[in-house]
């Protein structure tokens, strides 16, 4: 996923940042309270599909804050381990 996109932070000032389009796409569903399928590589476990609930977007650590409704618990995602996204509702 090497896609990127513009996205407009406002405030006492308006800074315009670029960012991977998985970024966009999961700070849109946790603005928005939203599940999203993602299919996630890790070294030890492979690609594994995961229904996601993101909460926190960190784009200066390239994680994902989310609870993970296959373990049932709150964990953290790195972008970089996305391979795919699909938003579930």
């Amino acid at each position: 996923m090497a896609a990127t996109s513009t996205i407009t932070l406002t405030g006492d000032t308006e800074t315009t940042l670029t960012i991977p389009e998985v970024a966009a796409l999961l700070l849109d569903a946790a603005g928005k309270s939203g599940t999203v399928l993602i299919a996630y590589s890790h070294p030890r476990n492979g690609v594994t599909a995961r229904v996601i609930r993101p909460r926190t977007v960190l784009l200066d650590k390239g994680i994902v804050r989310a609870w993970d409704a296959v373990r049932n618990d709150w964990r953290s995602f790195k972008l970089d381990g996305i391979r795919s996204i699909d938003t579930v509702n």
